[in-house]
């Protein structure tokens, strides 16, 4: 539900049901269930290096968000209502073939870059995490995607067993109003 409009009284204003509902019980209501989006991945997934993937999530619970779609994958976030929300992302991978490689994990808002965050994988079969968080500013209708680059010449896998998707997801949530 959107957070209404607050409205400033004048003094010995007669207020009517319907204008207390809209600034007390809708406000309330607003408040106590603010916009949310929690995505998981629960499936393997294989990365090429040198290029950015964009990570499709296997699930998502979400309220007052929306989500694109694509393949039966949850590909973007799209924000209903505009606002401060807080975002965090934490991908875990690991390396498939020998040497170091780099992760590299990107929020975007509109395709445009916001958040990002590095790893290092220091051998073959060596897991790490990369993170992202941070507070954006968003419209109605903008979209929050999730991409990863994984170092040139390398390739790397994301979500691989229950350790790496427990820890692949993405939070975002409401925040405040601007």
């Amino acid at each position: 539900m959107a957070l209404p409009e607050i409205r400033t009284w004048n003094h010995r204003e007669v207020v009517t049901a319907d204008q207390f509902n809209e600034q007390v019980r809708d406000v309330a209501r607003s408040l106590t269930n603010p916009p949310y989006a929690i995505c998981t991945r629960d499936s393997v997934l294989p990365v090429t290096g040198g290029t950015n993937a964009l990570i499709p999530w296997t699930s998502a619970e979400t309220s007052g968000i929306t989500t694109n779609s694509s393949a039966g994958y949850v590909t973007g976030l799209r924000v209903q209502e505009a606002g401060l929300y807080w975002v965090d992302l934490s991908l875990c991978g690991r390396v498939t073939d020998s040497g170091i490689a780099h992760f590299q994990a990107y929020i975007k808002v509109n395709g445009n870059h916001a958040f990002s965050g590095t790893t290092t994988a220091e051998a073959d079969g060596f897991q790490d995490s990369a993170y992202a968080s941070g507070l954006l500013r968003l419209n109605a209708n903008d979209v929050v995607t999730v991409e990863v680059y994984v170092t040139a010449g390398r390739s790397a896998e994301f979500a691989e067993g229950p350790w790496q998707a427990y820890t692949c997801r993405l939070h975002l949530y409401w925040s405040g109003g601007f």
